[in-house]
């Protein structure tokens, strides 16, 4: 699996984010395999589905551009499609280390307060 987007694609309309980034590999590969966890197996196809809905949920809860969205979670599948929602969501992932404490974590959440 050495496809890769070409630099000159990234780069040529000024306005790239990771959202329209994914979307191009989904369109290139959709029945590619995105993410391995353990025995559960999600192709790109897949994965846009997911992370579009969610990114649908989050703007029908108000999130937007800018917003800060917490993410506490260890490494799965539902972390990275939170990420790709967010991104396509225009929202700030702030990821959290789900072995700290609550003292810690408090402290990590006001760092990303507005």
């Amino acid at each position: 699996m050495n496809s890769h987007i070409p630099p000159e694609v990234v780069y040529s309309s000024g306005q790239t984010n990771i959202g329209a980034l994914f979307h191009q590999r989904v369109a290139a590969h959709p029945d590619h395999i995105a993410v391995v966890e353990g025995s559960r197996v999600l192709t790109y196809n897949q994965l846009e589905d997911r992370s579009n809905r969610l990114a649908h949920l989050m703007m029908d809860l108000g999130l937007g551009k800018g917003d800060r969205v917490g993410l506490l979670a260890r490494n799965c599948a539902e972390y990275v499609e939170v990420e790709l929602a967010a991104a396509k969501a225009g929202t700030i992932v702030a990821a959290l280390n789900w072995r700290l404490g609550n003292r810690e974590l408090r402290h990590c959440v006001q760092l990303v307060e507005p």
